[in-house]
């Protein structure tokens, strides 16, 4: 990939945001904290799926400085698992569509891949092990039970 540079934007279009770079990575996520939000998100009146049928999910990580705001941040809803979790989510208050979760202590966004026109493709599968579905998967991307140490390595290159 090279210069990906898209517009992100909410279902109803009155929130949007642009990436400006490449992303760190694309992949999709089954750790306990993205499949119980993801459930609940997925509850809430009128989210449009963006989770995989399987529970997954499907992320494009940005560097910050890469995920820029153009409009309706004050729309904006933030959404945590837990009081003190380090990860909120930010559900849109105009169309509720779930756009992104940022890490507390991170210099990164991951972003719902759901919300792109013209999606990166996904590199791997992580926290596999948690995975909480029965049903095959739906392609032959990598899987790791944890997280891949090139995650790691991408987020350390990313940062300098």
């Amino acid at each position: 990939m090279n210069n990906f540079s898209q517009i992100v934007a909410c279902e109803c279009g009155q929130v949007e945001f642009e990436t400006s770079a490449d992303p760190i990575v694309t992949a999709v996520c089954y750790c306990d904290d993205c499949q119980a939000a993801g459930e609940i998100i997925g509850n809430l009146q009128n989210v449009k799926c963006f989770r995989e049928k399987d529970g997954g999910t499907p992320y494009v990580t940005l560097h910050d400085k890469n995920w820029l705001g153009l409009k309706g941040q004050d729309l904006l809803e933030p959404f945590k698992l837990k009081p003190n979790s380090p990860t909120t989510r930010y559900v849109t208050t105009c169309c509720r569509s779930p756009l992104f979760v940022k890490f507390k202590s991170g210099f990164w966004t991951s972003t719902y891949r759901s919300r792109y026109k013209n999606p990166p493709p996904l590199e791997w599968r992580n926290k596999i092990g948690k995975r909480r579905s029965k049903e095959p998967f739906a392609d032959d991307i990598p899987r790791y039970k944890g997280y891949p140490l090139r995650l790691f390595w991408r987020l350390i290159k990313a940062r300098f």
